[in-house]
């Protein structure tokens, strides 16, 4: 089962390489202005079992939210090193539910909001920043990923280089290789 983290109205910082293109799409608070106005972190289970836990900071027309799997590195079948990593990438592109493949990574990038992904030790987590007007199609897109999806050889080819490649490129960097180790760890 997954479970959704959800923030309403709040500006967001999450552990993703930073790239200035995106982040200047969202609002900056005002550190001389920003006021804090946050609820308890509430929650509650879906009947599909999916648990939501919820807090919400009214700061901004944005909502952050993560959608969290409880399986990585750890749960991958002996023999099969990466799948945890090649299945993060799978589901952002392939084909779910009425979504066409790469259709909903599309429709979140197109000036809607930001997402991304990660996969660590015992959880793969998609992580959401999108205008509260979006809010409920990012919720959209997650739900049918829940579905299952559909993957056709192009894209499981592309993403399979794509994940080596990552491999490859943290290895090769001394200061990334320790900091996805010691999260792995």
């Amino acid at each position: 089962a997954a479970t959704v983290l959800a923030a309403a109205m709040i500006p967001a910082s999450l552990s993703c390489q930073k790239d200035d293109q995106e982040a200047e799409k969202f609002e900056r608070a005002d550190l001389e202005t920003f006021k804090r106005d946050m609820s308890d972190v509430s929650s509650f289970e879906l009947s599909n079992g999916i648990t939501v836990y919820l807090q919400e900071e009214h700061t901004t027309n944005q909502i952050a939210f993560e959608a969290h799997y409880p399986v990585g590195f750890m749960d991958e079948p002996k023999g099969l090193p990466q799948l945890s990593h090649l299945t993060e990438h799978l589901i952002m592109y392939c084909a779910s539910g009425p979504f066409a493949t790469e259709e909903a990574w599309n429709l979140m990038r197109q000036d809607r909001g930001m997402v991304n992904a990660e996969t660590l030790g015992d959880f793969i987590h998609y992580d959401y920043v999108v205008r509260s007007s979006h809010f409920e199609e990012a919720l959209r897109v997650e739900a049918a990923r829940l579905g299952g999806m559909t993957c056709d050889e192009k894209i499981l080819k592309r993403e399979q280089e794509k994940v080596v490649s990552e491999i490859d490129q943290t290895l090769s960097t001394p200061k990334l290789a320790l900091t996805k180790f010691a999260m792995m760890a």
